[in-house]
């Protein structure tokens, strides 16, 4: 029997106006970031601005997944299990920082954005949660994605692609950034396996 979870990942993935509705979000979302990160692209190389610009990539391939689902097409578990990681990870650093850096908001319009950013990376966790209900049990793509979000956390702390900020919390921020990146996958790998097994697992009478 699914769990009521599932009931909710699948009636999310299955009914047309919710996909064309979050896919409407996301790419605004997705323009939206990509004017936030307008500086930022000024000062890096266009090739890498893929691994600069993190939440528009996120929201970028979560609506590109709500379009395939809206045409019935095939959807490559690897592109599902990246992008669920890709949207916690960088939602929850997004809020993170926010919080870390909270003082640094405190005046009038900042706040106001502060504030704001917190409520939209927050539904960018809560999207990557529901799609991790649709990323299948495999190993490989496991470690693929695991290599894939280190990889980024590499360019951003040690080769200068972490978008511009006091370099107060930093520290605490790719510890932080580092950690998810391994623990986020297992989690969804091992719910993917606890899925699986309760999928044959008789019912009890």
């Amino acid at each position: 029997m699914k769990s009521r979870f599932q009931r909710f990942v699948g009636y999310v993935f299955r009914e047309r106006w919710t996909l064309v509705s979050l896919m409407i979000i996301n790419m605004i979302g997705f323009f939206i970031g990509i004017y936030y990160y307008m500086d930022e692209f000024a000062v890096h190389p266009s090739f890498i601005w893929v691994i600069v610009a993190d939440c528009p990539l996120a929201v970028l391939l979560f609506s590109w997944v709500c379009y395939l689902y809206l045409r019935g097409k095939r959807i490559p578990n690897l592109l599902l299990f990246f992008t669920s990681v890709y949207m916690i990870k960088y939602g929850l650093w997004t809020l993170s920082a926010i919080y870390l850096y909270w003082n640094h908001y405190l005046s009038g319009m900042d706040q106001i954005i502060a504030i704001l950013n917190f409520i939209l990376h927050t539904g960018l966790i809560l999207e990557g949660v529901a799609l991790s209900g649709k990323v299948k049990m495999n190993r490989d793509n496991t470690l693929m994605v695991i290599g894939m979000v280190l990889l980024n956390d590499f360019f951003d702390y040690f080769l200068g692609t972490l978008q511009n900020m006091p370099s107060t919390h930093v520290g605490t921020l790719m510890i932080e950034s580092f950690a998810v990146s391994i623990a986020l996958p297992l989690i969804i790998y091992l719910s993917a396996r606890r899925r699986k097994r309760s999928h044959y697992r008789s019912p009890s009478r």
